[in-house]
């Protein structure tokens, strides 16, 4: 969890960052109150993903994550409204490859650790 909290604040400083370009306003704070109101659902719901037959109400999750993002967008981040979708795909594109990135330094991290686990066996 601790790596999904620093994953938010990483994209809530790229959404701040780049709000100019969507006719927003670069204010950190609100960008924080988005992302993390708009992840909720995906923290909560994400426990099903542990059952593989319950794995469609996670995806609820996410759908419902979109959707508050789509419609935080314009009043937290004071963007325009025709510029609203344009801006969702560009933080979700953010947000999928800082996924990538974290999800790449799990693995790394956790090839490394198999050695040990090996050795204290």
């Amino acid at each position: 969890y601790v790596v999904f909290m620093v994953g938010i604040y990483v994209v809530a400083r790229i959404i701040a960052y780049t709000a100019r370009r969507f006719d927003g306003e670069a204010d950190l704070i609100q960008a924080l109150k988005l992302t993390a109101y708009s992840s909720t659902p995906v923290w909560i719901l994400g426990v099903f993903n542990l059952v593989p037959d319950l794995r469609y109400v996670g995806f609820l999750g996410f759908v419902y994550t979109v959707y508050l993002f789509y419609l935080g967008l314009p009043v937290l981040m004071r963007s325009s409204l025709e510029k609203r979708v344009s801006y969702l795909f560009a933080a979700g594109l953010f947000f999928f490859l800082l996924l990538l990135v974290i999800s790449f330094v799990g693995n790394f991290f956790f090839v490394l650790s198999i050695p040990q686990v090996i050795e204290g066996v």
